[in-house]
């Protein structure tokens, strides 16, 4: 592990109070539970997005949620190309306000930043603007807001900007909020999947089958063998009972 991430991981502060209970609205044993994180991915999680970003050496990333910056760090870290030719887009509308800029700062204090652009909006509304305007990515990470709906819009616009062959990066792949898209990434837009961790709960069939696994998973995009049809669809789950 790269020394300046080894030493964010020992130093960093907790999550503020203020943020689990004003932004994630969360109280009683699930906020206490989340009091215990320093506010970053997990170690091996970092270990797999730095072999990731390692193989792809991204001109340009992207990731939602910058929070303290470890995945940023470990991004910046992992990349071959000299700083003056990367960009890493962080989007986190909460950066300033609840972060105290945390993220930034650590960024800034391990040399890399110059390198990111930093979006303080909702990623609803910045990933359009970046698409309407050209944007091509390499590599992104997505640790944003978990419920379906805002994981699946910004997983929809990051495929736009991805490059053919560019790698997303799921993080807390194995809630359930969260699988479901990177089933239908697999299965609807033949995306190839490229790194998992081990699951720590019996595998689901249609994951096992899918490759699915653990609570990081890195999918390659691939070319589209043709232009999907209007009424193109593949099964991405399976029948359960509410």
């Amino acid at each position: 592990m790269d020394s300046r991430l080894a030493a964010l991981y020992a130093e960093c502060p907790k999550i503020r109070p203020e943020y689990i209970r004003d932004v994630l609205k969360l109280e009683g044993e699930r906020a206490r539970l989340v009091a215990e994180i320093n506010g970053g991915i997990h170690e091996e999680e970092a270990e797999l997005l730095a072999r990731v970003t390692s193989d792809v050496d991204p001109r340009c990333s992207l990731e939602v949620g910058l929070g303290y910056g470890f995945s940023a760090l470990t991004i910046c870290a992992a990349g071959k190309r000299p700083a003056a030719e990367r960009r890493h887009v962080a989007i986190d509308p909460h950066q300033s306000s609840h972060w105290k800029r945390g993220g930034v700062r650590h960024l800034e204090e391990a040399g890399f930043g110059d390198m990111i652009d930093l979006h303080e909006d909702l990623s609803f509304r910045v990933l359009p603007e970046l698409e309407r305007d050209g944007l091509k990515i390499d590599l992104a990470f997505i640790d944003g807001w978990h419920t379906f709906d805002f994981a699946f819009v910004d997983f929809f616009f990051i495929d736009k900007l991805l490059e053919e062959d560019g790698i997303v990066v799921f993080d807390d792949a194995d809630w359930a909020s969260i699988r479901p898209i990177i089933r239908y990434a697999v299965t609807n837009l033949f995306y190839e999947v490229v790194a998992t961790l081990p699951e720590k709960k019996p595998r689901d069939p249609f994951d096992v089958t899918l490759g699915l696994e653990g609570s990081c998973i890195a999918l390659r995009k691939k070319q589209l063998p043709q232009e999907r049809e209007i009424f193109f669809h593949r099964p991405f789950y399976r029948d359960v009972a509410p």
